[in-house]
């Protein structure tokens, strides 16, 4: 499953590896705006993810997915919890659902 893949790959500064984690037409909806498809989640990640400093706190598998609670510090300071949705399909991600904890 590539959702802790998206984790790493956020930590390696890898926007390109969080944008292949994704179905062609994924969708990320980030605290209700909606990003999709591999070019602009790959914008997004590179704009919005990158650099900034990821704590997985907790991990819950469910069937088509999983959900993960993180700790997000933008930029490696200060920072905030959010819960992540993933649903997932043939082991790529069709939806993630980021809203704050």
């Amino acid at each position: 499953m590539r959702t802790r893949t998206i984790i790493g790959a956020a930590a390696a500064r890898n926007a390109g590896a969080v944008a292949d984690a994704f179905a062609p037409d994924g969708l990320v909806v980030d605290v209700g705006r909606e990003i999709r498809g591999r070019d602009a989640i790959r914008r997004w990640a590179e704009n919005e993810v990158i650099g900034g400093v990821y704590t997985l706190i907790e991990h819950t598998p469910r069937a088509g997915g999983t959900t993960m609670l993180v700790r997000f510090q933008p930029g490696g300071v200060g920072g905030f919890r959010a819960n992540y949705s993933f649903d997932v399909t043939d082991g790529l991600i069709t939806k993630a659902t980021l809203e704050y904890a």
